[in-house]
């Protein structure tokens, strides 16, 4: 699976294999997670890998586990 991220203030989680397959005209996402706001990044936890981090341009950072669409924390920026 892969995961996309933007504007659109949401994660999109695609299957690869649906992704590449031509004979399909629209390729719908496994899941979307929806976030407060528009997204700067995305990563997945290399160690527990149904989590993924986003940062937002609220300055937030939200780790979700990917099978529930559920944030696990949410983890706000500092001054210092």
């Amino acid at each position: 699976v892969f995961a996309t991220a933007g504007v659109s203030k949401k994660i999109r989680i695609y299957e690869f294999r649906d992704a590449i397959n031509d004979s399909l005209e629209l390729h719908w996402p496994l899941r979307e997670i929806y976030c407060r706001s528009k997204l700067s990044c995305i990563s997945w936890n290399p160690y527990v890998q149904q989590y993924i981090a986003c940062a937002d341009y609220e300055g937030l950072v939200n780790v979700f586990d990917v099978n529930t669409g559920l944030a696990v924390c949410t983890l706000e920026e500092h001054e210092k």
